[in-house]
């Protein structure tokens, strides 16, 4: 009976009748830690197109936050002319519209691309959450689009 509490053992005795005698212990003998660094090196890589789709979709938002925030000094917006009021209507209200439909476009794709290879691919929450932020984008810069460009001019 001591021979089946021995952790140093290989093979379990054939008389003992405990549970960890017959496949625990060949186990736990053989067994090592394993390091952070075998963890990390076991770990699946995250898909790249819902990586930088969540990338794009959060600068999109960004820059839709930053219309809306330009948008509340409309005076600016009517004083200027020509390319730099062009530059401002389509970076900070046009372009989030386009770079939103595209995070959505690619995080759709991303997670298209995750499910066909899941043993060999990971990051499903960047390509929902890069769905997500466009389509919240989308609809924040239509809404500035419409309320300080189109509105003004009818």
């Amino acid at each position: 009976m001591a021979e089946c509490n021995r952790l140093n053992a290989t093979t379990p005795e054939p008389n003992c009748n405990s549970k960890l005698s017959k496949k625990g212990v060949t186990m736990a003998a053989t067994t090592q830690p394993v390091s952070t660094a075998e963890r990390r090196a076991d770990r699946k890589p995250f898909n790249a197109t819902a990586l930088i789709s969540f990338i794009l979709a959060a600068s999109a938002l960004f820059l839709a936050l930053l219309g809306s925030l330009f948008a509340g000094n409309q005076l600016r917006l009517l004083s200027m002319y020509g390319i730099v009021r062009a530059l401002v209507v389509l970076v900070t209200y046009l372009g989030p519209i386009g770079m939103g439909l595209a995070a959505m476009y690619y995080g759709s794709m991303g997670l298209d691309q995750i499910e066909a290879d899941r043993a060999h691919q990971r990051g499903d929450g960047f390509g929902v959450f890069a769905v997500l932020m466009g389509m919240l984008t989308v609809v924040i810069a239509s809404i500035e689009t419409f309320a300080h460009v189109i509105w003004p001019l009818l």
